[in-house]
């Protein structure tokens, strides 16, 4: 078992061996395995090396060299997005780091705190990331998609407070100051004037003018739908494999068993904690949180920094710090080991 430092102890992370089945509805009472371990999964050639050991500032220090080198080569132009859709795509690794800063931070109260589990469903918000970059990366034209479509969240959002505070005068004064800043990010986003009046007609019921032709700003792809959307065969598989790693995350964050016995059994003062020896409270953690959470949040951020090879193929310096992070990922968890041989080695190379 591969052991890290999380915090000022040594903690052991084990790289999680299982694999869940994706069952995702369409429609009413249809269930659509959408992800079968038959179809997909594949034996694993070589374990890790149980034995070494690392310590979790490390992966701190991996996370700054990827975000720092993929954000330098987004300073360079490109045919495949715009100057404005390089300095969105800049931001997003940004969150990317600032988000596994959060995860490491939850994770450093290990076995002895509840809120240790609430860094799951942040590493879902990585993962989910990944999906999307994915097919960005392929797709540019799914961009504009992604900016607008979170655009209008936020406008939706203030159409029904807006609404609901028609007859509160503090709240109807605040809201106004708002719409200037609402209206600079509809900008910023692409959203044209038709879309926004589409949005007004359909949320409000506005009436539009004579010869008004709708132009609805549809949703951007869930981790799902992007797989179904992705056409390139390497990069399908690897998503393919990680769906059922997103619906275990998924489940830290809806009304499921994960998101309440978990707490419950790091709490030493409630009755499920109390069931469980301190020895067997930190290797539930090691082996349910601390794992799936180091190596999916690492994973996510070094794989995809990496889809930006392909887009960036002369950066040498950009390949070499990826290279350097994937041997981390690569030799210290499976899922890693298993994502290199379906997208990071096509897009990399051989490690020695």
């Amino acid at each position: 078992m591969s052991h890290v430092r999380l915090a000022k102890s040594e903690t052991r992370l084990e790289s999680f061996p299982y694999i869940t089945m994706k069952i995702a509805y369409r429609g009413k009472g249809t269930r659509d395995m959408r992800v079968r371990i038959k179809d997909f999964s594949t034996p694993n050639q070589k374990d890790i090396d149980l034995d070494a050991t690392f310590d979790a500032p490390e992966v701190d220090a991996i996370v700054n060299r990827c975000v720092s080198q993929v954000t330098e080569s987004l300073k360079s132009p490109t045919g495949h997005f715009t100057d404005d859709d390089r300095g969105h795509m800049t931001q997003i690794f940004f969150s990317l780091r600032n988000t596994h800063l959060a995860i490491r931070k939850l994770l450093e109260q290990e076995d002895k705190s509840p809120i240790s589990v609430s860094a799951m469903p942040l590493v879902r918000i990585q993962l989910e990331t990944l999906f999307a970059i994915s097919l960005i990366v392929e797709q540019p034209d799914t961009f504009p998609l992604y900016l607008k479509d979170g655009w209008k969240r936020l406008y939706v959002r203030h159409l029904w407070f807006r609404e609901e505070s028609k007859g509160l005068p503090r709240i109807t004064h605040g809201l106004s100051h708002v719409e200037p800043s609402l209206e600079g990010m509809r900008i910023l986003a692409g959203v044209s004037d038709e879309e926004k009046l589409t949005i007004d007609v359909e949320e409000l019921g506005v009436v539009p003018p004579l010869g008004f032709r709708p132009k609805p700003i549809r949703w951007f792809p869930t981790p799902g739908d992007v797989l179904d959307r992705i056409n390139e065969p390497a990069r399908k598989r690897m998503l393919a494999r990680l769906l059922p790693e997103y619906d275990f995350l998924c489940s830290f964050v809806h009304v499921s068993p994960h998101s309440k016995v978990f707490p419950a059994i790091f709490d030493r003062r409630q009755p499920f904690g109390a069931m469980f020896t301190t020895g067997q409270r930190y290797e539930m953690f090691q082996k349910e949180i601390a794992g799936p959470a180091l190596w999916l949040d690492l994973l996510s951020i070094v794989q995809s920094c990496c889809e930006f090879v392909p887009i960036y193929p002369a950066d040498m310096d950009l390949v070499a710090t990826l290279t350097d992070a994937w041997k981390t990922v690569h030799d210290l968890s499976l899922i890693g080991r298993k994502v290199w041989e379906l997208r990071a080695k096509k897009l990399l190379g051989a490690l020695d």
